[in-house]
């Protein structure tokens, strides 16, 4: 059986808000409790089980790894994002996640943002990546935790058939009828492959990588979760979750 490990890509600049600190480390409080944002994900490895993850970070941002090594739960992997083509809207995306292929390539990867807060409505009962792990080990080539939002313009939107299999990604579309979008993502290391080969051939946008996918037999399964997302991309999205909280 593949190991399962983690994936988060923290190195991005955080220029939309322009904070003095990485964003992955921003004072978030839930109500009950302060912990830097990136913790809040961590967690999330925790209540499922992962224990690797692996950070793909830059040379700018050494207080990343600076925390993390505070936490000894956890064993973590650093990978440099070097390589910078800054073609399309996702490829510093795409460029994190394939640098971190040799590290992720043999395992089941548990993917997530470092940036995004996520309150699942029963956190007891269902650590959040289970069931996206069940549908991966179960034969699924990707698995993806699915939201409702009011704002699909902000992300991967998700199209569904009547068997929750995901027929194709919309990447921020501007007007949809859509109302799920993926926050969390289970893939094989079969996918990794696909990955990593529609990297080396040049595509660097993701949902084109994704869709790419579903079209060639990649079987993706879409779980609804009950819980909310929260991204901290910008100032608005920090005042909207504070104001819910």
């Amino acid at each position: 059986m593949n190991k399962i490990i983690g994936l988060m890509p923290a190195a991005g600049k955080g220029e939309r808000l322009g904070w003095p600190t990485p964003k992955e480390l921003w004072p978030v409080s839930t109500g009950n409790t302060i912990n830097p944002l990136i913790r809040y994900m961590i967690d999330h490895f925790s209540f499922s089980g992962v224990r690797h993850i692996c950070v793909v970070t830059n040379n700018e941002k050494p207080e990343i790894m600076r925390y993390l090594s505070s936490i000894r739960l956890y064993s973590f992997s650093y990978v440099c994002q070097v390589e910078n083509y800054g073609i399309g809207k996702s490829s510093g995306l795409v460029e994190a996640i394939s640098s971190s292929y040799h590290v992720i390539k043999d395992n089941i990867v548990c993917f997530a943002m470092p940036d995004t807060l996520i309150r699942l409505h029963n956190n007891i009962t269902e650590p959040l990546f289970n069931p996206l792990i069940a549908e991966v080990i179960s034969g699924a080539d990707i698995a993806f935790g699915c939201f409702k939002t009011t704002t699909p313009h902000k992300f991967g939107m998700i199209e569904l058939n009547e068997n929750n299999a995901v027929t194709h990604i919309y990447e921020k579309p501007t007007i949809t009828d859509l109302e799920y979008m993926w926050g969390v993502i289970v893939w094989s290391p079969r996918f990794s492959d696909f990955f990593q080969k529609q990297f080396t051939n040049m595509c660097f946008h993701y949902d084109v990588i994704l869709n790419r996918a579903i079209e060639a037999g990649y079987i993706a399964k879409a779980v609804i979760l009950d819980g909310d997302y929260y991204d901290f991309g910008t100032r608005e999205d920090v005042q909207r979750f504070q104001f819910k909280i």
